[in-house]
């Protein structure tokens, strides 16, 4: 992609390039895992909102402005995830259709739905104010509500977000005093979990096994202590 250009790059007009392609393609989306693919560490991030970004697509008649218009629901902030903890993925060995998912969810306007964003905002808010504080306690405690709120609503829309194997992926952290969640749009695909430093996870890993949740090599990205 910068083998013909001057300078790289710069990694907001990246995101948004990548957006609107997988806007008009697939239709729905936040456009989260395109933010983490483009930048590095860990993200605040607030959605483009794809209903907004398929309409301002619907009227551009060239993709130069809508990229240098402002996206008034985008925001993206760099944040660290305390540094007492470590964080771990686990594959369930089953593919989800996040569209769809999100389709269903999107149907629901009653009060299940309302709790559900009451709920989700505090749990995010605990999450950020643990991550800025370096509050472990707050910052898990976040993680357990966001889950909990999940699994809630997916029980409300009769969509299986927060599977058997989902579930018990983030039960086998808690019993090692962390905190567990699914990730993306959950239905299967991975979870992920947080543990303190120092404790052994061998546990943790020969009960994912025992369940058929594989743990996948991964770690967060930090571009700037990358080196090749």
């Amino acid at each position: 992609m910068t083998e013909f250009l001057v300078e790289s790059p710069d990694n907001l007009l990246v995101f948004k390039l990548a957006s609107i392609a997988h806007v008009r393609t697939q239709g729905n989306g936040s456009g989260a895992d395109i933010a983490a693919s483009t930048y590095h560490g860990t993200l605040k991030y607030t959605s483009f909102q794809a209903e907004w970004l398929l309409e301002e697509i619907a009227l551009s008649q060239e993709i130069t402005p809508l990229v240098e218009k402002d996206w008034i629901y985008l925001s993206l902030e760099s944040v660290q995830i305390p540094k007492e903890l470590t964080m771990y993925v686990g594959w369930t060995g089953k593919a989800a259709s996040t569209k769809h998912l999100v389709t269903k969810i999107k149907k629901m306007k009653n009060k299940a739905y309302e709790a559900f964003l009451e709920a989700s905002e505090k749990a995010v808010t605990d999450i950020l104010q643990g991550m800025r504080t370096g509050r472990v306690n707050l910052f898990l405690d976040g993680i357990r509500d966001n889950r909990e709120a999940l699994a809630a609503i997916g029980v409300a829309a009769g969509v299986d977000i927060e599977t058997p194997k989902l579930n018990a992926l983030a039960m086998e952290a808690e019993k090692l005093a962390g905190a567990g969640k699914l990730s993306g749009a959950g239905g299967g695909d991975c979870g992920i979990v947080f543990i303190p430093k120092g404790v052994d996870v061998n546990s943790l890993f020969n009960q994912w096994s025992y369940l058929d949740i594989t743990p996948l090599d991964l770690a967060i990205y930090d571009r700037e202590s990358y080196s090749e």
